[in-house]
């Protein structure tokens, strides 16, 4: 039995992971910012949080995040409304 050619087996899946990188973008591409907000909110992280105040100092749409979250995550709503108070504090 032939071996396979290790640089056949290195374009193979150098391809299949650029398929799962181009999938990833585009997924991240339609989420919307909404779901963005969730995600950072969800992770809990400083980074994250920080990711949230500035976008609400930015003009993030508060009254559709707070909609999305409190049909998707109410869990959420508590924490978005505790980061739109600090982000409208800082300005």
């Amino acid at each position: 039995m032939a071996k396979p050619d290790p640089a056949l087996l290195v374009d193979v899946v150098a391809d299949k992971v650029l398929d799962a990188w181009r999938i990833a973008a585009e997924a991240l591409r339609r989420a919307g910012i909404r779901q963005l907000v969730y995600m950072k909110l969800k992770a809990s992280r400083l980074r994250d949080r920080t990711d949230v105040f500035e976008l609400i100092k930015r003009g993030l749409d508060v009254e559709a995040c707070r909609t999305y979250l409190t049909a998707h995550a109410p869990a959420l709503v508590t924490t978005f409304e505790d980061s739109v108070a600090h982000a409208l504090a800082e300005e």
